[in-house]
C-alpha cells in the first residue's frame, strides 16, 4: 500500500511515522551504507540550487533528517547550528523545524559534555528506526 506524498494533519503525519517496524536489525556497515546513502541525497539535493532558485527546493525537515541520520548511523551527533545549516533554510526556520521533528519523537537533544553552550541533536531510536526503513525502501527503488 502506497503512503500519501503529504500527510494531510498532525495527527495522519504520527500515525504514519508509527507505521514502520521501530527495530534496527541492520549490521554496522548497512548502517554505513545508507548513512552513505543519505549523504548522497543531501549532497545532491544541494547541488540543485546551482540550477533552480532556493525557494523552489525547501524542504529543511528533509536536510535536517537526512544530516542527522548519517550522523547518528555513524555513532555521532550534530550540533544544533549544524544541523540548522544543513537544512538549507534560515536559522528561525530551521529551528521550527527542529521543534517539530522533536514533537514528534524523532529528535533528541544530547548535552555536549565539552561546552555547555552547545546542544548537540541525534536521531532518537523511533527516528533512527523511521529513517532506516524510509532510506532502505528508497536505496531499493534507486531513487
Amino acid at each position: 500500500m502506497a503512503l500519501p506524498l503529504r500527510p494531510t494533519s498532525a495527527c495522519e503525519e504520527r500515525r504514519m511515522i508509527g507505521r514502520y517496524n521501530t527495530s534496527l536489525p541492520r549490521s554496522p556497515a548497512q548502517l554505513r551504507h545508507l548513512a552513505d546513502y543519505a549523504d548522497r541525497i543531501h549532497d545532491a539535493r544541494a547541488r540543485r540550487a546551482l540550477f533552480l532558485p532556493t525557494e523552489l527546493l525547501s524542504e529543511p525537515a528533509w536536510n535536517i533528517l537526512l544530516a542527522l541520520f548519517a550522523a547518528t548511523a555513524r555513532g555521532g551527533t550534530l550540533s544544533t547550528t549544524r544541523a540548522c545549516d544543513a537544512s538549507g533554510a534560515p536559522m528561525a526556520t530551521a529551528l521550527r523545524w527542529l521543534g517539530t521533528l522533536t514533537q514528534l519523537g524523532l529528535v533528541e537533544t544530547i548535552p555536549c559534555p565539552t561546552d555547555l553552550r552547545v546542544r548537540n541533536l541525534r536521531l532518537t531510536p523511533k527516528g533512527l528506526a523511521t529513517m532506516v526503513n524510509l532510506l532502505t525502501e528508497l536505496n531499493a527503488s534507486s531513487i
